[in-house]
């Protein structure tokens, strides 16, 4: 189980990184990372979603945090790049 706020957030270069779920329509939990790219004309956001929705909600927020360090680990080699079907926020 996480427990301190900090290990819900990384920062990897001008990345942050920061692992959260919401409840779906359905009354799942979904996982999230939210993505900060900071640059020297301002913030790229992009959030990413991690996994399916799940009925427990230490599943959802285990999925988001796999997905943090995959993103994390994606950003120290080189920087991350939008899908085409993706905005940034």
């Amino acid at each position: 189980m996480i427990e301190p706020e900090q290990d819900l957030f990384r920062r990897v270069g001008y990345y942050d990184f920061r692992a959260y779920t919401q409840l779906t329509s359905g009354g799942l939990s979904q996982g999230f990372v939210l993505a900060r790219h900071h640059t020297l004309v301002g913030m790229v956001q992009a959030v990413f979603r991690a996994g399916k929705p799940c009925s427990d909600s230490s599943e959802a927020l285990s999925l988001a945090m796999a997905k943090l360090e995959h993103l994390a680990t994606i950003a120290r080699q080189a920087p991350l790049q939008m899908g085409s079907d993706e905005q940034s926020i």
